[in-house]
């Protein structure tokens, strides 16, 4: 990981600022819900704030958000309250070797459905495959959607943030929830070798080990303090 990345990655050490890119695609769709229209309806704002859901919710690559298409990307398993979205990428669109295959979380699917019914259909012309697409139906640019993600973070939240960051962020997220486990964000990041993974994040995983380290410190400091009291 890159210099630069890595000190972006520090402004999510902050709560507040996890919690404002966490929670901005709900919010923008809540404002959208409860206005009457102007730029909360804007339908090119809840365009962005998907992908946002999006990249938090998978962490793809700016290449395979951009080439997403409705009828080939994504599948529809059982029924009713047992429905589940299912996200499929080929091996062959992936970087990787192997397809792409992940269950949506269900609040993301709610999103999806919501943004197609209520706002997709202003960005789309008839017959347009894709889930993001440019004014005349087409896939989108990825360079300029990239960019405009970034810009549409940096409005709303202030945080700099560009579209690859969002794979590191994932693992950051992961694994400053669940110390040590190299290999689910191996998995989720789809990396051959686990030696991708720790040289990329091994540097984080020692700050955490440091934190433990200081916080026994401080126990058994005050420890030795009631032993002389």
């Amino acid at each position: 990981m890159s210099e630069r990345n890595k000190a972006r990655l520090r402004q999510f050490d902050v709560p507040a600022n996890m919690a404002a890119l966490l929670n901005l695609p709900h919010r923008i769709f809540a404002e959208a819900r409860a206005s009457e229209g102007g730029k909360a309806r804007d339908p090119r704002r809840l365009m962005l704030a998907f992908a946002v859901e999006m990249l938090l919710f998978a962490a793809l690559r700016g290449g395979n958000l951009t080439a997403l298409e409705l009828d080939r990307h994504f599948v529809v398993n059982g029924r009713g309250r047992h429905q589940v979205r299912h996200l499929y990428i080929s091996a062959d669109e992936m970087k990787g070797t192997e397809d792409l295959e992940m269950a949506m979380p269900s609040d993301t699917s709610a999103l999806m459905d919501e943004y197609l019914a209520v706002y997709w259909p202003q960005l789309a012309q008839a017959g347009s495959a894709y889930l993001f697409p440019n004014r005349y139906g087409q896939k989108r640019a990825k360079s300029h959607f990239a960019q405009a993600i970034s810009a549409f973070i940096r409005e709303e939240t202030g945080l700099i943030m560009h579209v690859h960051l969002f794979r590191h962020f994932a693992v950051k997220l992961y694994l400053d929830a669940h110390k040590g486990d190299m290999e689910t964000a191996r998995q989720f990041l789809r990396h051959r070798s686990d030696k991708v993974t720790r040289a990329h994040y091994a540097e984080s995983q020692c700050s955490a080990a440091q934190a433990r380290y200081h916080q026994t410190l401080a126990e058994a400091r005050s420890n030795i303090r009631e032993d002389f009291q």
